[in-house]
């Protein structure tokens, strides 16, 4: 006569825990004696905690993962697997898109708990205002962070379990060209150009405009007098 034992998957979550649903839960398993048994390759999610594997007591260490042999014999008895949980951090990826940020140039992600603070100054950039940063949540899924404050000083908020994405916003200098016809006060100077914006990093043409000035020719434009 064959001796059969049950293996049992149990959630192993608090009732006082703010995360109680725990989904992809295996369905029990029978191992006959001296037969070992794969164990279900199903890896249970629970919102906000890493899946870490299955312990023989609900306070032990992880003994196997899902797809292990299971080899222990109980003589008709039953074995429960009680699954392990670390709680999960999540990420916030800064692009600085041209800027740096304490010297790097490079992107950066920073990881914190879900209730933990998370700080992030100002980038800098040549010749660019900061206007703060644009948030988007990761795959438009989780939670975005709460008590969230912006300004060109960073950014802060309160982590949730949602990964998301920081993109720094930048408006270039801007700077006005001015045309002085430096000529003191002889009023017969005309055709003096407008004045021209330009942006920083963006060439410009100067205006076209031919100023003339009686007994006198035009040479050209200088940046002093």
């Amino acid at each position: 006569m064959c001796i059969r034992d049950s293996i049992k998957y149990d959630q192993n979550v608090k009732s006082t825990s703010s995360s109680k649903t725990v989904t992809d839960m295996p369905a029990a398993q029978t191992k006959t004696q001296e037969i070992d048994v794969t164990l279900s390759s199903m890896t249970p999610k629970r919102n906000g905690y890493i899946f870490a594997g299955w312990s023989t007591s609900a306070n032990g260490n992880v003994v196997y993962q899902p797809g292990d042999l299971y080899d222990v014999n109980q003589d008709g008895g039953n074995v429960t697997l009680y699954a392990k949980w670390e709680k999960a951090k999540y990420t916030a990826t800064v692009k600085l898109n041209g800027g740096s940020y304490n010297g790097s140039t490079n992107d950066f992600t920073i990881s914190k708990y879900p209730g933990e603070e998370i700080s992030i100054g100002a980038p800098t950039r040549s010749k660019h205002n900061f206007t703060g940063y644009k948030l988007t949540m990761d795959n438009n899924d989780g939670d975005a962070p709460t008590s969230v404050t912006q300004s060109a000083s960073g950014f802060k908020g309160i982590m949730q379990m949602g990964n998301f994405t920081l993109n720094a916003q930048w408006t270039p200098w801007k700077h006005t060209v001015r045309y002085d016809a430096n000529a003191k006060n002889d009023t017969s100077v005309k055709g003096i150009p407008a004045s021209q914006s330009k942006t920083a990093n963006v060439d410009i043409k100067l205006s076209s405009d031919v100023p003339t000035r009686n007994g006198y020719t035009f040479l050209g434009w200088n940046t002093q007098k």
